[in-house]
């Protein structure tokens, strides 16, 4: 697993987390202060409610979806006493072929905020830019006889 740190405290809440044998207000809060330091107020009210509920693995999948948008779980296996969870930037392509994030903890929560946390520092790293999606215009599109005089 790669650790990222940008910020100087993203490698030892990685290490944190992977050794956290469950999860506490103050680690989802630590989580909360790295991972969603861009995001909306309005985006994580959901997710402040389910961790003053400790609904952890609700409030953890809820963080992906507010807060990297960019990123979908792709896989969240059970194997041999460990969770395993890959985050994906498409799931058009295969996981060979697409940018992934892949952890794993006897904790379901925290595989799925190792994962977060993961996500959160390649994005800060090295931004992704998207393709441009604009289509051309129906002019450039066809082909006319005189196009091959």
């Amino acid at each position: 697993m790669l650790l990222y740190n940008t910020n100087g405290s993203a490698g030892g809440l990685q290490e944190q987390l992977h050794g956290a044998d469950h999860v506490t207000p103050q680690l989802m809060s630590r989580v909360l202060a790295h991972v969603a330091a861009a995001a909306q107020a309005p985006e994580l009210d959901r997710v402040r409610r389910e961790v003053s509920a400790e609904a952890w693995t609700d409030a953890a999948l809820d963080l992906i979806e507010a807060t990297l948008p960019g990123w979908k779980l792709r896989r969240l296996v059970h194997d041999d006493g460990e969770w395993w969870c890959m985050l994906c930037r498409t799931d058009q392509l295969p996981d060979w072929l697409d940018e992934t994030v892949e952890t794993h903890h006897v904790v379901l929560p925290l595989a799925i905020l190792e994962a977060a946390l993961d996500a959160a520092c390649r994005e800060t790293a090295s931004p992704r830019t998207e393709p441009a999606t604009q289509r051309p215009a129906s002019s450039e599109l066809s082909f006319g006889v005189d196009d091959y005089a």
